[in-house]
């Protein structure tokens, strides 16, 4: 991408704001974004920020060409996340339906959450508002009536928490889930890093991935005089028979892909995400060449500052999420693609194929794919592995 000639030299005192007019520096900040709450751009960082802005936004037009060519009339919501319920009894599964649709509305909060701080609502009803027709794009039906207290912000130091159904988010790893038998998100408060906590950024990537988790398909099965039982969560497959799950990184896999679309999407737009969002870039704009820029926006989720063994305040990356499995994911999509030169145009048509199936539940056209990929049993072979 061609650099605008000229140079852009600093602001110096005669530059200021002359009576009754605007400055110099004002008219270079409404070009490059600057504002409240915003650090300063060095006149030779500028062009350099400006030009990866420019390839944000045409990445932006790109996902929405994308997504415009792929909507599908899918009209109507989900009354709830599960999107099947099968089983011997009609009653029983009647019953499991009402359940669940209960256990959807009473989103009572616990004694151990935390209230939300206004900020963090909005940002919440934002992504919220635009992720069904997200969901539609990749061939999902969304649940319709999600609401901010559906999300529930759990402090696992208070009494209560860790014998409560949240005590899953102890684990070490754990930034947050979605439950589909309490049909509700859980997201940990208490993390390794603690200004984390209240990086809109950071909680705004973790409530989007599990809310595409609660969007994904579900599905449930009923047993006579026995509790109702997950059989599916997007694409993972829980199998009773094998004692086994399958599938279940590369489900991961694919809902942190589509939050990292969704964050294209979606987080441009949210005023309260523009600072974090314009550290990342900057950081991205003068740390790395611009080859490398489409590789590190997708990679990188913010960046944050740590102190070194010297004591002073240093900038870390933070990465996304499940790399490896991203990575294996990445690998199948372009065996995929070499496999069949023909049949897709880009490697982003293979991913919409995994993205598809973990959001409708329809498997049928993934499974044969592999197949013809890597020859019979190809299929059950990435499912064992994933």
């Amino acid at each position: 991408m061609e650099k605008e000639p000229g140079d852009i030299s600093p602001v110096n005192e005669k530059d200021k704001k002359p009576k009754g007019g605007i400055s110099a520096q004002e008219i270079l900040d409404s070009i490059f974004g600057l504002g409240a709450g915003q650090e300063e751009i060095t006149p030779l960082e500028r062009p350099r920020y400006q030009e990866l802005q420019n390839e944000i936004q045409e990445r932006k037009k790109a996902l929405l060409a994308d997504m415009a060519r792929h909507q599908i009339n899918n009209e109507g919501f989900r009354q709830h996340g599960i999107s099947r319920i099968i089983g011997p009894d009609p009653a029983e599964v009647k019953a499991a339906d009402l359940h669940y649709q209960q256990k959807f509305v009473d989103q009572t909060p616990e004694s151990f959450e935390i209230e939300k701080t206004p900020e963090r609502t909005r940002v919440l009803e934002t992504i919220i508002k635009k992720m069904p027709e997200f969901i539609r794009a990749y061939g999902g039906q969304p649940v319709g009536e999600i609401k901010p207290e559906h999300f529930h912000l759990v402090d696992l130091s208070k009494e209560g928490a860790q014998a409560s159904d949240f005590s899953a988010l102890s684990a070490l790893r754990s930034k947050g889930f979605y439950r589909p038998s309490l049909q509700r998100v859980g997201l940990k408060q208490n993390l390794p890093l603690e200004r984390l906590k209240d990086n809109l950024l950071f909680q705004a990537g973790i409530t989007t991935h599990e809310l595409i988790h609660f969007h994904a398909f579900q599905a449930v099965e009923t047993r006579r005089n026995e509790p109702a039982e997950i059989r599916r969560v997007g694409l993972g497959i829980h199998s009773k028979k094998w004692g086994k799950r399958f599938l279940d990184s590369l489900n991961e896999a694919i809902t942190e892909e589509l939050t990292r679309r969704f964050e294209d999407f979606c987080f441009y737009d949210v005023s309260e995400l523009q600072p974090e969002l314009e550290k990342r870039n900057r950081y991205i704009a003068g740390k790395y060449q611009p080859s490398q820029w489409p590789e590190k926006i997708n990679e990188i989720c913010l960046i944050f500052e740590k102190k070194n063994s010297r004591g002073e305040e240093v900038e870390k990356e933070l990465p996304r999420s499940y790399k490896e499995a991203r990575r294996t994911l990445q690998m199948i999509i372009k065996s995929v693609y070499e496999r069949f030169p023909g049949k897709f145009s880009t490697k982003e048509d293979v991913f919409r194929v995994f993205a598809k199936a973990a959001l409708s539940g329809k498997l049928l056209e993934l499974a044969r794919l592999l197949e013809a990929t890597y020859g019979k049993g190809g299929f059950r072979r990435v499912a064992e592995g994933t």
